[in-house]
Formats: C-alpha cells, sequence, structure tokens
C-alpha cells in the first residue's frame, strides 16, 4: 500500500511513490521541447508529470490508474514531477 502525501509541504528532497488516477494528458511545448503532460489525483489532491520529448505514451489516457515515481517539486501551486518512472494499473470491470 502507498501511503497518501501530505501535499501541504514546500520541500521534497526525495523521491515520491504516487498511486492515483490519471485526470487529464495534454502535449504542448516546455521552452521549446515537446513535453506530454498529466495530472493525477491521488486523493489528497493533483500533482503533474511531464515526460520531456515525448508526445505520446500508450496507454496513458485519462481515468487510467497509475503509479509513478519522481523527484517531485513545486511550480507555483502545483507539485510536478519531471521524467518519471512509471506503472500503468489495470482498471476495475
Amino acid at each position: 500500500e502507498i501511503p497518501k502525501r501530505d501535499w501541504s509541504s514546500d520541500v521534497c528532497s526525495s523521491d515520491l511513490t504516487i498511486k492515483g488516477t490519471i485526470y487529464s494528458v495534454i502535449l504542448r511545448p516546455r521552452s521549446g521541447v515537446l513535453a506530454l503532460e498529466i495530472e493525477i489525483e491521488d486523493g489528497t489532491g493533483r500533482v503533474r508529470c511531464i515526460w520531456l520529448g515525448r508526445r505520446t505514451i500508450h496507454g496513458l489516457t485519462a481515468g487510467r490508474d497509475i503509479v509513478v515515481t519522481a523527484l517531485f517539486t513545486k511550480d507555483k501551486q502545483t507539485w510536478v514531477g519531471f521524467n518519471p518512472m512509471y506503472q500503468l494499473m489495470p482498471n476495475a470491470q
């Protein structure tokens, strides 16, 4: 079981593993580089994960359950993890 994260802190000094549901999938340039961005809802809030240089990742769709591990940093009011390791979870039938 992956513990819920308290996102009220402004500091994250080690990799975190988050299990949640993909809320949105967006393809947008970031500093001139294409980036695939997802927003994950884990029951305590939302975080963003960004894969730089990626246009698509098979299976990454809104509503899909996912586990990600990354070093998250705070970007304005949102926590962001770049190029995270991930595992897509089977959706409940």
